[in-house]
């Protein structure tokens, strides 16, 4: 999976409406690891995400655990991430809760 938006507010109204559907969401992550290379970045994490929705056939939980890879840029701003996949190791529940 990977998002690639022209402006941060674009992923901010997209996140925005995809969490507005759930009743609720957990994301945890950890194990950060991060090699630099002058002003670009690789970076991995762990990650594990939880998602609820009520009135969905065959149950209202979805859970997901994978790690994030990231290419990460230095700007003028900061830091920014510039591509990020999402590489799923596991899930369980019900994936129809995604929609």
């Amino acid at each position: 999976m990977a998002w690639v938006r022209e402006g941060v507010g674009d992923l901010y109204d997209d996140i925005e409406l995809e969490i507005a559907s759930y009743l609720a969401t957990l994301h945890l992550v950890g194990s950060h690891l991060v090699t630099l290379d002058g002003d670009t970045a690789t970076a991995q994490c762990e990650a594990q995400a939880q998602h609820v929705r009520r009135g969905v056939d065959g149950g209202s939980t979805f859970t997901l655990g994978g790690r994030y890879r990231d290419q990460v840029t230095r700007t003028p701003a900061g830091w920014r991430i510039t591509h990020r996949d999402l590489e799923t190791s596991w899930v369980t529940g019900n994936p129809g809760v995604l929609g």
